[in-house]
C-alpha cells in the first residue's frame, strides 16, 4: 500500500490478526515520508492516524478505511514541522 509516491521515510506495519486474535493473517506496509518515526497516534474514533518524523518529513495524517482498518490514504502533510515525538487528538 503506497500513498506517498517516492517517499524516502519509514514504513508503518499494519498487522492483520485472525478473528480470535491468535494468528497473523497478513501484514501490510504504509510507506511514509517521515524519517525516524517517534510519534504516532490513532484518533479516538479510529478514522485517522497521525505520524511524525523526529528527523525529517514533518507530520502526515492518514485517513483509515477498509473493513479492517488496513486501507490508509494520505489526507494531509506538513513538512515544515520538526522533531515530532508525540500527538494529542482534541
Amino acid at each position: 500500500m503506497k500513498d506517498t509516491a517516492g517517499a524516502q521515510g519509514d514504513s508503518v506495519a499494519i498487522v492483520l490478526l485472525s478473528e480470535d486474535g491468535r494468528k497473523v493473517e497478513d501484514i501490510k506496509f504504509v510507506e511514509t515520508g517521515c524519517d525516524q518515526i517517534r510519534g504516532m497516534q490513532v484518533s479516538k474514533d479510529g478514522k485517522f492516524v497521525a505520524v511524525g518524523g523526529q528527523n525529517g518529513g514533518g507530520v502526515e495524517i492518514y485517513q483509515v478505511g477498509g473493513k479492517r482498518g488496513d486501507e490508509w490514504k494520505l489526507a494531509g502533510k506538513d513538512e515544515t514541522l520538526e522533531s515530532i515525538v508525540s500527538f494529542i487528538w482534541l
